[in-house]
């Protein structure tokens, strides 16, 4: 498609989902405080190790969450009614036009 100068492409307004990104940063950095907090000095080897393994699986999930809302490609919107030329380079075969009847 082009615009009606005859430039290839068109443009108007752009989605970057930045509302999403921030979604999943805000979710990424929520599981790791929450894997972040500690008993204190009297916290057991096995607390231990259980807050570590969940805190490492929250952060390769949170990463995951990010890394895929960063791998959304923006989204450009076209407004209806905007003027545009395409140009085919095969023939398209139409049927002639017919009007449908409302159904009853």
């Amino acid at each position: 498609a082009s615009d009606v100068a005859g430039y290839s492409g068109l443009t108007d307004e752009v989605d970057f989902h930045t509302f999403r990104l921030l979604k999943g940063v805000v979710l990424s950095t929520l599981l790791g405080v929450g894997t972040e907090l500690s008993f204190g000095e009297s916290e057991s080897d096995l607390v231990r190790a259980l807050r570590e393994s969940a805190q490492s699986s929250a952060n390769q999930s949170g990463q995951k969450i990010v890394q895929r809302n960063l791998d959304i490609q923006p989204t450009i919107k076209v407004r209806p009614g905007w003027p545009l030329r395409v140009i085919v380079h095969k023939d398209l075969v139409l049927r002639p036009y017919q009007e449908r009847r409302a159904a009853r």
